[in-house]
């Protein structure tokens, strides 16, 4: 059974913005997903800063370090593998079929100008603690509309919820 288990890891990254204060780095769903060659599900729709499935073989960290460089560029992978030792595991998501561990860390601003979006990402979002009771769920979205309003933060529970956990760590 242990085999059957989809296991996947998230990061969320915190970090200062003048102006803004602590904020949350996000990902927008793209409208294509160019991984799978097919219109991207919840378009508009944010998510952790980082996320995907551990591979057969990978342990977490390890993982987590190839979604970043994945989806961040190699350089935001090196800048998170750098400071390994200050993660704090902000949700651990277990079912029989599925297990999701989602990081947190807070980093210098400077983390953000070694961020290279892939193709089929649909930018980054920086959301303050304030904003976090503001979100909707996806899961009660349009899957193929996704989220038509920009305004609108929509987010999977288990993600926001790691999110609320995020704040709570590094305010």
């Amino acid at each position: 059974m242990a085999d059957k288990v989809e296991k996947s890891v998230g990061i969320v990254v915190l970090t200062e913005i003048p102006d803004m204060g602590l904020v949350a780095v996000l990902q927008e769903r793209g409208r294509f997903n160019t991984g799978k060659m097919k219109p991207e599900s919840w378009p508009g729709g944010c998510q952790v800063t980082a996320h995907g499935k551990v591979r057969k073989g990978e342990k977490c960290v390890q993982a987590l370090l190839r979604e970043v460089g994945e989806e961040l560029g190699r350089t935001a992978s090196q800048f998170i593998r750098n400071c390994i030792n200050d993660l704090v595991v902000v949700s651990h998501f277990q079912e029989t079929d599925k297990e999701v561990v989602t990081y947190a860390v807070k980093l210098e601003p400077s983390f953000l100008k070694r961020i290279r979006l892939g193709s089929d990402s649909g930018g980054l979002r920086y959301v303050q603690q304030k904003d976090i009771n503001n979100t909707i769920c996806l899961d009660s979205s349009n899957r193929t509309a996704g989220i038509l309003y920009r305004p609108t933060i929509g987010m999977f529970p288990d993600e926001k919820e790691a999110l609320i956990k995020a704040f709570a760590c590094f305010s």
